[in-house]
């Protein structure tokens, strides 16, 4: 069975619906996470580009998507399905390069 468009639509039905909140404890404390408002306007407005634009070949891995803020950037912070290990992995994209900024792949 072939899982691409099923993830696809997953993909698009997040990205369409925004991302909750983080929780608390998923977040360290020098990091605020954006609302799905504020991440609307700030693609908008130009601040950044949308992550469909930037995910390349991790859009189809993608199990969730935050947009947060760290010190100097704003960054889409992802739950990644990790297809060679089974499992999930996190990672992160500079919101207005697109530039991998970590992955978590052991």
């Amino acid at each position: 069975m072939d899982r691409k468009p099923l993830a696809l639509a997953f993909l698009v039905a997040l990205l369409a619906a925004g991302s909750p909140p983080a929780a608390a404890e998923d977040v360290p404390r020098d990091v605020e996470c954006l609302t799905p408002a504020q991440t609307d306007l700030a693609v908008r407005e130009g601040r950044i580009r949308p992550l469909a634009t930037i995910a390349g070949p991790l859009g189809r891995e993608i199990l969730r998507a935050r947009l947060c803020r760290t010190e100097d950037a704003l960054v889409y912070r992802l739950i990644l399905f990790d297809a060679s290990g089974g499992g999930v992995r996190r990672a992160g994209l500079d919101a207005r390069s697109g530039r991998l900024l970590y992955d978590g792949r052991r």
